[in-house]
């Protein structure tokens, strides 16, 4: 069901030149589609950025009369798929607020890190075989150091601006690596008839114990 919306700021004096400016003149301010039954109730939000609409089949629409930046998502993404290098977030769309959302911003912090000075940016983060209406997002977040804790958080992007970020999640850590290559040279700092010792710089290895060296 369509419902048209008419709004009259100078309303003529008689009924006749009402009826006359209605069928000659007046437009709809806004034509609306979703209710299945007739509606009858419509009224703005305390902001005047939406509508909300009431049908005899007890349902009710809200409709973002004029565009906003997204909602801010109420729930962190949900990290899953810990790999060596790569996380996994999944969330949901939030409201888009009168533009589609085009693009997501990511925000990266690594436990060694104190703020979020790394980000990337996101497409729609759809998938191909998606309906149009699913809520449903999922990324991988790549190029991550092995055996590190991150955090993230997201914020949705439409034609109108950027929203506020979501909740951060909880400190997640990408899968342990094997301990990084030793590129300095070993170092003699003893000599015995029928031994020595050497000395080197121990590699990163990912917060995982190291158990022993093979020379």
């Amino acid at each position: 069901m369509t419902c048209f919306l008419f709004f009259f700021f100078s309303p003529p004096k008689t009924l006749s030149q009402r009826l006359k400016k209605i069928k000659t003149e007046s437009k709809p301010a806004y034509e609306l589609h979703g209710h299945c039954d007739l509606v009858y109730h419509a009224t703005f939000n305390p902001n005047r950025q939406r509508i909300v609409s009431a049908s005899h089949d007890m349902s009710l629409r809200m409709w973002q009369i004029i565009p906003t930046v997204p909602d801010v998502m109420v729930l962190p993404p949900v990290t899953n798929e810990l790999k060596t290098n790569s996380i996994k977030l999944s969330w949901r769309s939030p409201s888009e607020n009168g533009y589609p959302i085009s693009n997501y911003i990511v925000q990266i912090k690594r436990e060694d890190q104190t703020d979020w000075h790394h980000q990337r940016r996101l497409s729609t983060c759809m998938s191909h075989r998606q309906f149009y209406r699913d809520p449903k997002r999922e990324t991988v977040i790549a190029q991550l150091r092995s055996g590190s804790f991150y955090q993230f958080r997201l914020a949705a992007i439409n034609r109108v601006g950027m929203a506020s970020f979501s909740p951060t999640t909880s400190e997640v850590r990408t899968e342990p690596d094997i301990p990084e290559e030793i590129v300095q040279r070993a170092e003699c700092v003893g000599v015995y008839p029928r031994a020595m010792t050497l000395q080197w710089k121990r590699p990163n290895s990912w917060g995982i114990p190291i158990k022993s060296c093979k020379y």
